[in-house]
C-alpha cells in the first residue's frame, strides 16, 4: 500500500494563559527589592507595606479585569481553571500514536472549554479529534469534527485558527475526490493566512494547492506552487517541511507514473531527516523509496529499503507507520513466493491496527491475509477475510479498497470455476477503478478478466483483454506486470499450436522474471517449455525443463513448509 501525505495544518495548542503568568512573574522581583528596602527602613514598614498592598490589588484587578475583557471580547483566554488548553496539547501529542488516548484529551478539552466557554479551546478540540479520524483514514468522521470547528469559527477573531480548520476542510476534499472544492477551502484559507502574516500557513496551502494541480495535470502551476512553499519554507528555516514537502512531491510523481522523478524528490528528502536526526521522515522516506522499487519489480532492493524504514520508525512511537511499513514487508516476501514470512508479517501489522484502532491498515491486512490464504486454496477462510476487508472499506469509504475487494472476490470466484461471478465483480472494480484513473489496477483487471476467457476458449477476447494490460504495464514501466503478460499471451500462442511464437514471449518473460526473482514466473516458464517440447517430440529437452520446473516450485513451497504454513494460520485463528 502507498503513502500519499497531504499537509494537515497542526492546530498552535499554546494557551495565553502562560503570557499571563509571564506577567505576573515580572511583578515578583520588584516585590522582593521592596521587602530588602523595608528590611533596612523599619520606621516606613507600615505605610509603605499599606501602598504597596494598595497597589499589587491594583495591579492584580487591572490583569484580571484585561483578562476577562479578552476572553469576553475574542474568546481566547482561558481562566486560571481552565485545562482545555493542557488537554488539546496533550491531545496533539498523541494523534499519531495512541489513537484513543487523543480522543479521551480531546474530549476533556471541549469539556472543559464548553464549561468555561472558550470557543478557541473548543475549535481545537474539534480539530484533534477531525485529525484523529484523518490520521485512522475515516475521512467522514473527520470531516463531522472539522464541520463541527467550522460552526464555532463564527465566534472567534483568530484568523489563523479559520484558516487551519478551512485548511483541513480542504484535504478531505481531496480524499473525496472533489478537488474544486478542496481548492475553494484553500484559496479561502490562504487568504487569512495571509491577513495573519503565517508564513507556514501560507507554505502548507501553497503545497496543497499544488497537489491539486498534479491531480488535474496542470505541471506548470504545481511546480510553481510547490517552489513557493518550499521557498517560504526555508524563510522560516523549516527544514523539517521543507523534507516534507519533498517527500510529498515525491509521493505525487509515484502517482504520476515518474518513479525517476519521485526517487529523486526523495532522495533529497531524504537528506534533510538524516540531518536533523528525525527517525520518522527518515521512516517515512524510506518507505516511499522502497514502494517506488516495488514498483518497478526490485523486490530485494523494496526490501532493503523497507526494513531500513522499520529500523528508523522503531525508535519512534509511530505505531501506524510501523503497520504499514510491515504490510509493505509482507507484499514484499508474497510476491518472492516467502509465504510463511508473509503470513507472519501480515498478522503482526493486523495486531498493530487493532491496538491502534485503525480500520484503513485494519481493511488492508485482512485483504493480504485473504490472498495468502487464496494461494493456499482455502477459499472459505480467503472469503471471510475478504469481505471483513470490504465492510471495513465501505465503513471509511474508501473506494480504492473497496475496488481491490472486488478483484480479490473475482479472483475467488475465479479458483472456484464461478466464472460468472468472478466477472462480474472485475467489472464493478473496473467501474471504480476507471473513475479514481487507477491505471495499475486496471492492467490487472484485464489480465484476470483474459485468463477467464482463456478458460472459456475464448482466445481472441482473451488475447485482447492481455495486450491491453501490457500495454498498461509498459506505459507504467512495471516489469514485473510485465512478465506476467507476456507469459499469459505465450500460452495463447501455445494453446493455438503456435509454438514458435509462445516460445519468443515465454523467453522474454523468463529474462524479466530471472532478474527480479520472481519464481512464480519461473515456475510457469519451465513449465510450459516443457509442454512445448513434448509437442515437438523433444522428450529429453522436456524433461529437462520439467526437472526445472519441479526443483524451482519445490524451493517455493514443499509440503514441510505448507505445513508450517497451516500452522501458522492456526496460530492466529
Amino acid at each position: 500500500m502507498k503513502r500519499i501525505e497531504l499537509y494537515l495544518t497542526l492546530t498552535n495548542n499554546s494557551s495565553c494563559i502562560t503570557s499571563l503568568q509571564c506577567e505576573i512573574n515580572f511583578f515578583l522581583p520588584l516585590f522582593a527589592i521592596n521587602c530588602n528596602f523595608f528590611l533596612r527602613n523599619t520606621h516606613m514598614v507600615r505605610k509603605t507595606l499599606h501602598n504597596l498592598v494598595i497597589l499589587t490589588l491594583s495591579v492584580f484587578i487591572h490583569f484580571v479585569c484585561y483578562a476577562q475583557d479578552k476572553e469576553d471580547n475574542n474568546k481566547e483566554i482561558p481562566s486560571v481553571t481552565d485545562q482545555s488548553s493542557i488537554y488539546n496539547a496533550q491531545a496533539k501529542n498523541y494523534r499519531k500514536t495512541d489513537f484513543a488516548k487523543s480522543i479521551l484529551y480531546a474530549k476533556k478539552a471541549l469539556d472543559d472549554a464548553e464549561t468555561h466557554n472558550n470557543v478557541n479551546e473548543q475549535i481545537k478540540a474539534y480539530m484533534n479529534m477531525g485529525d484523529v479520524a484523518y490520521f485512522q483514514s475515516n475521512i467522514p468522521e473527520s470531516q463531522i469534527h472539522y464541520s463541527s470547528a467550522l460552526e464555532l469559527c463564527k465566534q472567534t477573531v483568530n484568523d489563523t485558527l479559520k484558516a487551519d480548520v478551512l485548511s483541513n476542510i480542504g484535504s478531505n476534499y481531496i480524499h473525496f475526490g472533489d478537488l474544486e472544492t478542496a481548492k475553494v477551502y484553500y484559496q479561502d484559507a490562504l487568504l487569512l493566512y495571509e491577513k495573519a502574516e503565517d508564513i507556514n500557513g501560507i507554505g502548507n496551502t501553497y503545497n496543497n494547492l499544488g497537489i491539486i494541480n498534479l491531480y488535474n495535470n496542470e505541471l506548470q502551476e504545481a511546480e510553481n506552487n510547490f517552489t513557493k512553499s518550499i521557498e517560504l519554507k526555508k524563510e522560516i528555516d523549516n527544514q523539517k517541511d521543507v523534507a516534507l514537502a519533498l517527500n510529498n512531491i515525491g509521493v505525487l510523481n509515484k502517482d504520476l507514473n515518474n518513479p525517476e522523478g519521485a526517487l529523486t524528490y526523495f532522495e533529497e528528502a531524504e537528506i534533510i531527516y538524516n540531518e536533523l536526526e528525525d527517525h520518522n521522515g527518515m521512516a517515512e522516506v524510506n518507505n516511499n523509496i522502497g514502494l517506488i522499487h516495488f514498483s518497478l519489480g526490485n523486490n530485494n532492493t523494496a526490501l532493503n529499503y523497507f526494513k531500513k524504514a522499520l529500523k528508523h520508525v522503531k525508535n519512534t512511537n509511530n505505531k501506524k507507520l510501523l503497520c504499514e511499513v510491515g504490510i509493505n514487508c509482507g507484499a514484499v516476501y508474497e510476491n518472492q513466493a516467502r509465504y510463511e514470512k508473509a503470513i507472519n508479517q501480515y498478522h503482526e501489522s493486523l495486531e498493530i491496527a487493532e491496538k491502534i484502532d485503525n480500520q484503513s491498515l485494519l481493511a488492508h491486512s485482512c485483504n493480504n491475509i485473504a490472498n495468502i490464504y487464496m494461494k493456499m486454496d482455502n477459499y472459505s477462510k480467503s472469503l471471510e477475510y475478504l469481505l471483513k476487508s470490504e465492510e471495513l472499506f465501505t465503513a471509511i469509504g474508501d473506494q480504492e479498497g473497496i475496488a481491490l475487494c472486488y478483484i480479490g472476490l473475482g479472483n475467488i470466484y475465479s479458483n472456484m470455476g464461478l466464472n460468472e461471478k468472478a466477472i462480474e465483480y472485475y467489472k464493478l472494480s473496473m467501474v471504480v477503478n476507471e473513475s479514481l484513473g487507477k491505471s495499475e489496477r486496471l492492467a490487472e483487471i484485464h489480465q484476470n478478466i483474459g485468463a477467464l476467457y482463456e478458460f472459456n476458449n475464448d482466445l481472441d477476447l482473451a488475447k485482447e483483454h492481455y495486450e491491453a494490460s501490457l500495454n498498461i504495464n509498459k506505459e507504467l514501466g512495471f516489469e514485473d506486470k510485465i512478465a506476467k503478460n507476456l507469459m499469459t499471451l505465450g500460452s495463447i500462442y501455445k494453446i493455438e499450436k503456435k509454438y514458435d511464437k509462445a516460445e519468443v514471449f515465454y523467453k522474454k518473460s523468463y529474462n524479466i522474471a530471472r532478474q527480479l526473482g520472481q519464481k512464480e514466473i519461473l515456475v510457469q516458464y519451465f513449465k510450459n517449455m516443457s509442454e512445448i517440447y513434448y509437442e515437438r517430440n523433444d522428450y529429453k529437452t522436456a524433461i529437462e525443463f520439467l526437472f526445472d520446473h519441479n526443483s524451482t516450485k519445490d524451493s517455493i513451497i514443499n509440503k514441510d513448509i505448507n505445513k508450517q504454513i497451516t500452522e501458522i494460520m492456526t496460530k492466529y485463528e
